[in-house]
């Protein structure tokens, strides 16, 4: 049953994805960026509405009494492909995500990327990594609230690597709260695996980082937070 649920849910993401790469490619030559923001988060919000109601997946947010009103930073672990646009959009439609430059480069995606507002951001240009962290405060400045992932890529449940060093810039050049968000969404999907699992997906937004540490402090601090977090929401989940 699981394989066939699978089989079936899959074959709808595919497809799904196909069609809004199209149409969002098309429809990025004559849109506004706020306009291309709600037709991608929209869409996203119907393809995983369904796709979890195929499998048998739950969904339970946490710590939503955290999110301030205005713009903030969520800085969230990272282990599968359905927080990269499933998830922050739920509560802020005007959520800007970061992402590797080498996606610019993607046929389809990379210009959906940047027409829908997304940040890119190169660690090996110093120029570029200026420009990035220029391009998070001025999006934080219109009120649009801003997602990046410090660990860079996807790992597997209870893998605790190194963060990237971005997420401290942001801490030490910008002003709005971050908030880490620690989750276990790679017991639903993970990574390497060709099967989704019927799971309790947990989503937690931690309390806002105080803004009086140092970058190594924070880093330590933002690290162990989230990853013993999201350790404990795996346990939970079982």
């Amino acid at each position: 049953m699981l394989v066939l649920r699978n089989i079936i849910a899959q074959t709808f993401m595919i497809l799904m994805i196909i069609f809004i790469s199209l149409f969002c490619y098309l429809a990025s030559f004559v849109v506004s960026t706020r306009v291309m923001n709600y037709i991608l988060y929209k869409t996203f919000d119907i393809l995983r509405n369904i796709t979890f109601k195929i499998i048998g997946i739950k969904i339970e947010y946490r710590g939503l009494e955290n999110i301030p009103q205005d713009a903030v930073i969520f800085a969230s672990k990272h282990q599968s492909a359905f927080e990269t646009s499933f998830f922050f959009n739920k509560f802020r439609r005007n959520t800007i995500y970061c992402f590797k430059a080498e996606i610019a480069k993607v046929p389809l995606w990379g210009r959906i990327a940047k027409s829908n507002g997304g940040i890119a951001i190169d660690r090996g240009n110093a120029a570029s990594f200026r420009k990035f962290i220029s391009d998070v405060q001025n999006t934080l400045n219109i009120g649009k609230s801003v997602a990046i992932f410090p660990e860079g890529t996807r790992v597997v449940p209870k893998a605790h690597p190194k963060f990237k060093k971005g997420i401290a810039k942001i801490y030490s050049n910008t002003t709005a709260p971050i908030i880490p968000v620690a989750l276990n969404t790679g017991d639903c999907f993970p990574r390497g695996s060709r099967l989704i699992y019927p799971v309790l997906v947990i989503i937690e937004f931690l309390p806002p980082i105080h803004r009086d540490l140092s970058e190594d402090d924070f880093m330590e601090f933002l690290h162990k937070q989230i990853n013993e977090r999201s350790d404990e929401l795996s346990e939970l989940a079982k």
